[in-house]
């Protein structure tokens, strides 16, 4: 890994640990969460293209979520099978 992506990872870590406590619900350690994290910021640091994309926040941003929201799927207490979340989305939104 060249200097330029060390730098963007050190500097993004705090980036890492916002996205964790706002997304953090308390049935998967933190740490997990933040392991998750990280692991999305250095997939965004491999992805970037400087000329195409301004900001790197708002990149690496889209790719912490996306490991941390997988973190958070694939570690439920209680797995669902998807129609049943189908019949649950249905019913929120017609108000039954």
């Amino acid at each position: 890994m060249n200097k330029i992506k060390v730098l963007m990872i050190d500097d993004n870590i705090n980036l890492v640990n916002k996205i964790v406590n706002k997304m953090s619900y308390g049935y998967i350690d933190k740490d997990d969460l933040k392991q998750a994290g990280l692991i999305g910021l250095y997939k965004a640091t491999k992805h970037y293209k400087e000329l195409i994309n301004d900001n790197f926040n708002q990149y690496a941003s889209i790719y912490i979520i996306n490991e941390i929201k997988n973190e958070l799927r694939t570690n439920k207490l209680i797995i669902l099978n998807k129609n049943i979340l189908k019949v649950k989305k249905y019913i929120k939104t017609n108000n039954i």
